[in-house]
């Protein structure tokens, strides 16, 4: 065999390669959806070592270009399960369920179908379970980082609530109630929390939200970034749900799209995974203000109220922020100071109130450093998974972000 031939097998045997680790229900839905009017700008499936399975550009992609363009018949919309056969068994209670409830039974009902389904492909390249709150068990929960627990109970809470109610709106089917384990509803409801897309002027809240909300075959396929920059809308003109590049890409590349401003808290809890270097990464100090005694407390509370101060009080790697050093500044206020409590939107109080609320700050800081080294002591001893490489992960970001932020306020006091 001559030495052209040997490169030639060699370099189609390592694309060949990188397809296959895709898993073939991956290729399958990509080649479904193309055939179904799916169109790409020329991306292909790759596995990349930083993110695993992904989309690679084939050729340059310059600014503007149409990533990807899914027909409004791939798109699973709501309107599109209410118009489903699951219609004649819901017998008019479908306008009693909401939106995700709808998707959800969808989703159950035809992955219960198999390869009978129109939309085998998709539904078989879906992930089987999350690592997300709602799928969860009792040790895996425990390795959350403690201030994301009550709203990590909350997600929980919230599918079981969905669930019961719309077990008790189809109870009268007995087909449904059968079909629809409290195992599949939360698969679904993961599905469709970290994979829907939204189309009309709704926003997601917690990962519920009403209105024009869909799931697009291949576009999951696409990783986020938090530098991406992309335009994703659905035209009534060409009746598709369409993501347009506001960045360009070197043939090669892998394409991303963003999901929004998310600090990896978020991304943690809605999609069960984080971001290295993540520039919207925040430490949330919201209970800063507890542990510290004060005058005029009520109406101190007023203004903090009134001014959006008391929530997002956070650090990030360039120290504390405005909001939770403006929230220190009023908390630590005299009265006389109080009276004039305004000055502290110019930055500044007093130099007795600076060195009170770094000297706060600086030992709240401590006192957290010491129960992230615990968190990631315990986290140590616990069997390794992709839940854990993430919470290990999130608790040395908040230690790097901690101890910079005790170092910037140190050097404030020097």
């Amino acid at each position: 065999m001559g030495r052209t031939k040997r490169k030639r097998q060699k370099k189609k045997g390592s694309i060949s390669r990188n397809v296959r680790d895709a898993s073939p229900e991956c290729i399958r839905n990509a080649s479904w959806a193309s055939s179904h009017g799916l169109l790409t700008a020329n991306l292909d499936v790759y596995i990349f070592p930083e993110t695993g399975r992904g989309l690679r550009c084939r050729r340059n992609i310059k600014t503007g270009t149409c990533l990807v363009s899914v027909p409004h018949h791939l798109l699973i919309t709501v309107d599109k399960a209410v118009s489903h056969c699951l219609k004649r068994l819901l017998r008019g209670v479908e306008n009693q369920l909401n939106h995700i409830q709808l998707l959800c039974l969808f989703l159950i009902y035809e992955r219960c179908l198999g390869s009978d389904s129109y939309w085998y492909p998709y539904i078989a390249m879906l992930p089987h379970t999350f690592t997300i709150p709602p799928l969860l068990n009792e040790g895996e929960m425990s390795l959350l980082p403690s201030h994301l627990q009550d709203r990590a109970d909350g997600m929980k809470v919230s599918v079981m609530e969905q669930y019961d109610d719309m077990q008790r709106k189809v109870s009268f089917c007995d087909q449904l109630i059968h079909l629809v384990t409290l195992k599949d509803f939360k698969w679904a409801w993961s599905v469709v929390n970290t994979r829907s897309v939204y189309f009309g002027d709704e926003k997601r809240c917690q990962g519920i939200a009403s209105g024009s909300m869909a799931l697009a075959p291949y576009l999951d396929i696409l990783n986020h970034s938090a530098t991406a920059e992309v335009e994703a809308k659905y035209s009534k003109l060409t009746k598709r749900y369409e993501i347009f590049t506001k960045t360009s890409y070197r043939k090669g590349e892998q394409v991303f799209i963003s999901y929004g401003a998310h600090n990896n808290d978020t991304l943690l809890l809605e999609y069960g995974f984080i971001l290295k270097h993540n520039p919207h990464s925040t430490f949330q100090m919201d209970e800063v203000l507890r542990g510290i005694a004060a005058g005029n407390v009520e109406r101190k509370n007023a203004i903090l109220k009134g001014l959006n101060l008391t929530c997002d009080l956070s650090c990030t790697v360039d120290g504390p922020s405005w909001k939770l050093m403006t929230a220190l500044r009023i908390w630590n206020m005299s009265n006389s100071e109080l009276v004039h409590w305004q000055t502290v939107l110019q930055g500044h109080v007093s130099d007795k109130n600076e060195r009170l609320c770094t000297e706060q700050l600086t030992l709240h800081c401590i006192n957290l450093l010491s129960t992230i080294h615990k968190a990631i002591t315990t986290i140590s001893t616990q069997p390794h998974s992709s839940l854990h490489s993430s919470c290990m992960a999130i608790q040395l970001e908040y230690k790097h972000i901690v101890q910079n932020t005790i170092n910037k306020l140190q050097a404030v006091v020097l």
